[in-house]
């Protein structure tokens, strides 16, 4: 909860309470700073911002923070975006460690380029490294590049390929020394609608995984992913499906998952869905997405949205509004 100053023009100054970590003791922390939005020219815009946050009650540390952003919309067939953010905790006072300051820093980049009117070229950047000052580093990088398709004449199909690289090393405990992954991931996703009561997705990935474990040991990993969803409109708020996936690992090892599904439509594009995996395991992530697979009941919740989803104040878009 909190209280935020006016917006003045494209700058906002900011001061509001949080409330953090509340089921271990709730911490009470008062965060305030400034944030700027510029026009540098048509489709070029540069944010940035400065925050400061101060414990009133708890075990946390204070921190301050500073962001910059720079966004390009300036052609129609290109999108890009990118952010970095920097962090700095301080030491906490009554703890056993002698030092336990650290810098994070945050990158990101994302950037689109639309071939046609189905095909997109997807790419995106994720680093992040924190810096401890009485022990080793973290650092994740995360790169991705992606290839996506949308039937805009038919609407009846959509699909999405990447191919992912991503590094892990941890070095912030020397009982263990340090600790890494590296792997590489492959997938390709996809949903057809070929009548109206009728959807079928579905998902094939592979990963090549090398890892290093406590005591400088070796191992490396790969493994397979396939799944397939069948689903059936009952009406207009209804509808049930049929699951199945498996996941074949080293020297022939498989893992299947089976299960249905019931569903229920909230609002527009909002779905609420229970089910129930008969079999099921689980699953690599990395290899999954966003599929459960473990054994039993679970329930789902799905939103679909396109870039149209912040306009509502648009009468193109929004049909409900006069015009």
């Amino acid at each position: 909860f909190g209280v935020s100053g006016q917006p003045l023009a494209d700058t906002q100054v900011f001061s509001e309470y949080r409330l953090r970590d509340a089921v271990r003791g709730a911490d009470l922390q008062l965060a305030s700073g400034l944030r700027r939005q510029w026009t540098v020219a048509e489709g070029l815009g540069v944010s940035a911002g400065l925050e400061r946050i101060q414990v009133l009650r708890g075990s946390s540390a204070t921190a301050t923070a500073a962001t910059l952003g720079l966004d390009w919309t300036g052609d129609p067939l290109w999108r890009g975006s990118t952010r970095v953010e920097w962090r700095r905790s301080a030491d906490l006072d009554g703890t056993a460690a002698v030092d336990e300051r650290f810098d994070t820093t945050l990158w990101t980049a994302m950037l689109a380029r639309k071939l046609d009117r189905d095909w997109t070229l997807l790419a995106r950047h994720h680093l992040l490294h924190t810096d401890y000052r009485s022990r080793g580093d973290v650092l994740q990088n995360r790169t991705v590049a992606g290839l996506a398709w949308r039937d805009t004449d038919t609407n009846r199909g959509n699909a999405l390929g990447k191919l992912e690289f991503k590094q892990e090393s941890d070095a912030s405990n020397a009982a263990v020394g340090t600790l890494k992954t590296r792997a590489v991931i492959a997938s390709a996703s996809g949903d057809w609608h070929p009548s109206r009561p009728w959807w079928l997705s579905g998902r094939v990935s592979a990963k090549w995984q090398r890892d290093r474990f406590e005591g400088a040991t070796d191992a490396r990993f790969h493994a397979q992913w396939l799944s397939g969803r069948l689903v059936h409109d009952l009406g207009k708020r209804w509808d049930v499906g049929l699951a199945a996936a498996a996941q074949i690992g080293q020297q022939g090892a498989r893992q299947t998952a089976v299960g249905v599904e019931l569903g229920y439509l909230l609002a527009t594009n909002l779905w609420l869905s229970t089910g129930f995996n008969h079999t099921g395991f689980a699953a690599d992530r990395d290899l999954a997405g966003y599929e459960y697979t473990q054994r039993g009941a679970y329930l789902r919740l799905r939103f679909k949205f396109d870039e149209t989803l912040f306009q509502g104040a648009d009468p193109s878009v929004n049909r409900s509004l006069p015009r």
